[in-house]
């Protein structure tokens, strides 16, 4: 668990790098493969869901709205959409599952936007707003 916690506040980084979206969709696939033991619909949903999460971070960068944003969808698309197969692989009612994940990746969300705002600093001083 630990590693795909990581790696879902890697999502972040697409906001500075945005070539990153295929790429973090496949290292969830390549997570899920190595360590999630639930099979192909889980591969595949988790890559679908790290591209969807990555893509919507740098549509979030593109309209010029705030870093922080950034952790709605690194909350919600994965606490919202992974339970849609979860839920029928484990046989667990949604809402359970839903909740569980929403509520687990909410430090994941912090941490992966604390880090672009670091890497940003450190990356662009001057094009950082004060």
């Amino acid at each position: 668990m630990r590693t795909r916690s990581a790696l879902q506040a890697l999502y972040a980084l697409a906001y500075l790098f945005p070539f990153l979206v295929l790429p973090l969709g496949f290292a969830n696939f390549i997570a899920n493969f190595l360590f999630g033991g639930l099979g192909l619909l889980d591969w595949f949903g988790g890559c679908f869901v790290g591209i969807i999460v990555t893509a919507i971070i740098v549509l979030i960068r593109r309209k010029g709205w705030s870093r922080w944003l950034m952790i709605l969808p690194i909350i919600l698309v994965p606490g919202l959409g992974v339970p849609s197969y979860l839920s029928y692989l484990l046989h667990v009612p949604y809402s359970v599952l839903a909740t569980s994940l929403c509520i687990g990746q909410s430090v994941p969300a912090v941490c992966g936007v604390v880090l672009v705002n670091v890497l940003q600093r450190a990356l662009y001083p001057k094009a950082t707003k004060a």
